[in-house]
């Protein structure tokens, strides 16, 4: 049953059964004005006063004494948070991928013209407290449309949002910018990072509208690692990585804005060693990784993942990572059962595990990523 239709129905029994009883309270005052005193008294432990009262009360507990007129009630809406692409991919996932990485949310309001109406905040105790819904009261005009952008993540001191006028301020001037330092190099592991976008207008008045948003991840994170079998071993420590992306700032669409470089450099690096099966590889391999992390990437825009011998100054590799991303959608859709578009699925997938294998001379040969192999040859680099 529609839940405003409940509240009208509940509205009109509780009213009538509220003034049939004050009906019969004022005729019981007329014909037994002189025995009042008596008559309340002897009945006070019956089941009439206290029925009475209690109606009263349930229908005063309604928004209002008429059914129609519900002004008092709030208005606006009540939003639950949703991954974009995990109910497409994976059904049974649930909201578990966003309530374990978002700590603060940020919620900015514009009306129909673009200009800017609210800001609205949460934290992970509130969030948690309304299991991930989001109460947004909202003034009730008829026709009223509002478009509702959402930044929310993890730990966001390194994202940098302006601060906006409410009447003055036009959803052009929303931005969220990446911090790095003064050469445009970022080192830091970067918080989580989500973004969502509804534009609604069926604000009801007197009534909480219940949407969903679907939230779309705008970091990913990278583990790259270097695979020797030279035998000479490698040290991590010898090795600049680095991830140049032009994704350094966003507008309210979601949109990369362009002329605005990072250049990610890694946020850790340790020296390892493992031995592989006869069966692929003999020995013991040494391994040099790094973990790196980047904001939104887009399938038609190069990310260019450069690793550097500190030593030489040679480039050991130097690639357009997001090509080589994309060459494993297919794979990946075969494997899951699903049909996404490029920037889908880079938008989906936020970790990559990408190995580099080294030739003895110290040539790339291939890449692992994310358990698929992609074979390289000298007109691939």
């Amino acid at each position: 049953m529609i839940p405003h239709k409940v509240l009208n129905i509940r509205g009109y029994i509780c009213t009538c059964l509220a003034l049939f009883f004050i009906f019969v309270f004022i005729r019981l005052l007329e014909y037994q004005i002189l025995q009042f005193h008596t008559f309340c008294f002897s009945h006070s432990g019956s089941w009439f006063l206290p029925f009475l009262w209690l109606s009263l009360l349930v229908g005063l507990s309604a928004c209002s004494w008429t059914g129609d007129d519900r002004s008092d009630c709030p208005s606006g809406f009540r939003i639950r948070l949703q991954p974009a692409l995990h109910a497409q991919i994976q059904p049974d996932s649930g909201t578990g991928v966003i309530t374990d990485e978002i700590d603060t949310l940020s919620l900015y309001v514009f009306d129909a013209q673009g200009q800017f109406v609210c800001l609205h905040t949460e934290n992970r105790q509130s969030l948690t407290e309304n299991d991930y819904i989001i109460t947004l009261p909202l003034e009730y005009k008829d026709g009223d449309v509002y478009e509702l952008v959402f930044w929310a993540g993890g730990d966001n001191r390194h994202y940098r949002m302006p601060q906006l006028t409410p009447g003055s301020s036009t959803r052009d001037e929303l931005t969220l910018r990446l911090e790095r330092d003064g050469d445009g190099r970022q080192d830091d592991e970067l918080g989580h990072l989500w973004y969502g976008h509804l534009r609604l207008s069926r604000i009801q008045p007197s009534e909480l509208t219940s949407v969903s948003v679907p939230m779309l991840k705008d970091s990913n994170r990278f583990v790259i690692t270097l695979h020797d079998t030279s035998g000479q071993g490698l040290d991590a420590d010898d090795y600049d990585f680095t991830l140049l992306a032009d994704n350094g700032r966003m507008n309210a669409d979601n949109e990369v804005m362009t002329g605005d470089r990072v250049t990610y450099a890694a946020y850790h690096t340790e020296s390892a060693s493992e031995t592989e099966p006869a069966a692929t590889r003999t020995g013991e391999v040494s391994l040099a990784r790094a973990r790196l992390n980047t904001l939104r990437l887009l399938a038609d825009q190069e990310a260019r993942l450069v690793v550097t011998d500190r030593v030489s100054g040679q480039k050991v590799v130097d690639v357009d990572l997001t090509r080589y991303l994309l060459m494993t959608r297919p794979l990946f859709e075969e494997s899951n059962g699903v049909e996404l578009s490029d920037q889908d699925y880079l938008d989906y997938e936020d970790q990559f595990n990408v190995i580099f294998y080294l030739t003895p001379m110290g040539r790339l040969e291939a890449l692992n990523i994310n358990g698929w192999i992609i074979r390289l040859n000298d007109a691939q680099l």
